[in-house]
């Protein structure tokens, strides 16, 4: 009963999906050329893919578009990496110039979008109403395209009369060589803050961001696997129990992740011999399967199978181009839809996408539908790609709480006990207040329920800075108890 209501709420998050938010894919270039160039769009609103010449829109895509919609699915606003647009298609107000650098400026001047897949990410402000975070990168310099810089900018709604403008821009999370593209972003546990991950080039490193209500903090770097990451696409299951990553040079690795702790395990390294470039990755609806595509094949990988080596090939290439050669529809970036099917660009600017139409199913059953979506314009493999953002908390977990460094069941008030920073690396401050003058005591307990330290408190002091060395990764509660009974109660989330 358990596994058929994880996957009934797995199909019910997607089914949600046309709810809003996510339903927009936006495409082409060459405006204001007439068909068969300029721009086109997919609306997922209804379930079905609404498929239509988009003659309003002026902004050119390439690879990278980001957008967001409201739960009625209109549209918010959306980027191609250059500079920002609001729904009536103008640029945001302080919209433009965002990802400055050499590349950027080029794309501007060419009248042109980023050449960058899953470079951007767009997310809600977590009880910030009207509120989002954009989490962006660029290709840094002509002669060396790989990111340098992490970005991150704020979107307020409520600018420009409710057309929304940019209140905080270009505020860099990292400096670092970073490969294009493969930001990905999962809920966190307790089903309202976000992790976001951004790994590092040419190792096998991991920055984990944590947004919550207080901002966006460095939750960890870790370093996981043997896939030393150039390019690629990454993803996470619809549930966010597993990522994964893949290009054709470094091939496929697996990792489960820990929702509440932001923290990556049990890495799977799966060698595919395909000497062909290209790249491409998608879950399927349930999360049990992984889509991955280099230029002339698509591989099915199955999480059930003890053996994830195990592979199938579901598809081969057909020899199609579109419109003639040397227009190929080759496979290249996937994305999983609203409508439950996975959709794959040609990796060509071309009339056409790919799908697979049960991607739940195995091995063939999957059923690859090559150069099936025909497009009103050509699409140069521009393929967005959206987190779950309809996601719930870990139901009975230990984090399905929004309580994470809150009080919890309190005879204190809020101020009267403070954990921070949380996440905690090295050490922690506590801020309490022990009443009528009695001394008291901290106790850390593990998930377990076992305690692992215990320090005293003096009534006469209000704070004591905690050192985490002897704590392993992972959340811990916090107990301030006063000789005098009263009692309060914390959590913190400990990451080396």
């Amino acid at each position: 009963m358990k596994n058929i209501f994880s996957i009934l709420l797995v199909s019910l998050c997607f089914n949600s999906f046309s709810q809003g938010l996510s339903n927009f894919w936006l495409m082409g270039y060459d405006y204001p050329s007439s068909i068969p160039w300029g721009p086109s769009a997919i609306d997922f609103y209804n379930g079905a893919p609404n498929i239509y010449y988009d003659s309003a829109r002026t902004m050119n895509f390439n690879f990278l578009e980001s957008s967001i919609s409201d739960s009625l699915g209109k549209m918010l606003f959306y980027t191609n990496g250059v500079y920002i647009a609001n729904r009536t298609g103008n640029v945001m107000l302080n919209g433009n110039s965002i990802n400055p650098s050499t590349q950027t400026t080029q794309q501007e001047l060419s009248n042109d979008g980023l050449r960058i897949t899953s470079g951007n990410i767009i997310l809600p402000y977590p009880e910030q109403s009207g509120l989002y975070v954009m989490v962006h990168e660029t290709a840094d310099d002509i002669d060396y395209p790989h990111p340098s810089y992490l970005y991150y900018s704020i979107i307020d709604m409520a600018l420009d009369s409710g057309y929304g403008g940019i209140s905080f821009k270009n505020q860099i999370l990292i400096n670092d060589t970073l490969p294009l593209g493969q930001l990905v972003a999962c809920k966190h546990a307790n089903g309202r803050d976000w992790w976001i991950v951004a790994p590092e080039r040419n190792v096998n490193g991991y920055y984990v961001f944590l947004l919550s209500p207080s901002g966006l903090v460095l939750g960890s770097h870790q370093y996981i696997g043997s896939r030393d990451i150039s390019s690629g696409q990454a993803a996470f299951s619809s549930d966010g129990n597993v990522y994964a990553s893949y290009d054709t040079y470094s091939d496929l690795e697996v990792y489960d992740f820990d929702r509440c702790s932001g923290l990556f395990s049990n890495a799977r390294h799966v060698a595919i011999n395909d000497s062909m470039v290209g790249f491409g990755l998608a879950f399927s609806p349930n999360g049990r399967k992984i889509y991955a595509s280099s230029t002339l094949y698509l591989y099915q990988f199955d999480l059930d199978k003890p053996n994830l080596a195990a592979y199938d090939t579901v598809a081969v290439w057909d020899s199609t181009y579109s419109p003639s050669p040397p227009f190929a529809t080759y496979f290249f970036s996937q994305a999983l839809r609203p409508d439950g099917k996975i959709y794959i660009t040609t990796g060509n600017s071309t009339f056409r996408l790919h799908t697979i139409d049960y991607p739940d199913s195995s091995g063939l059953a999957c059923h690859v539908s090559q150069h099936s979506v025909i497009l009103p314009t050509y699409n140069n493999s521009t393929c967005p790609t959206f987190p779950n953002y309809f996601l719930g908390p870990v139901v009975g977990s230990i984090c399905d709480s929004l309580g994470v460094g809150i009080i919890e069941n309190s005879q204190l008030t809020l101020k009267e006990i403070h954990i921070y920073p949380n996440p905690a690396t090295s050490y922690f401050w506590l801020n309490y207040y022990l009443p009528n003058n009695k001394d008291g005591w901290m106790r850390i307990y593990n998930t377990q329920g076992e305690l692992v330290q215990k320090r005293k408190l003096y009534w006469s002091t209000t704070q004591l800075q905690f050192y985490t060395d002897a704590l392993k990764n992972g959340l811990y509660f916090i107990e301030v108890q006063s000789d005098g009974g009263t009692k309060a109660s914390a959590k913190v989330l400990v990451i080396h």
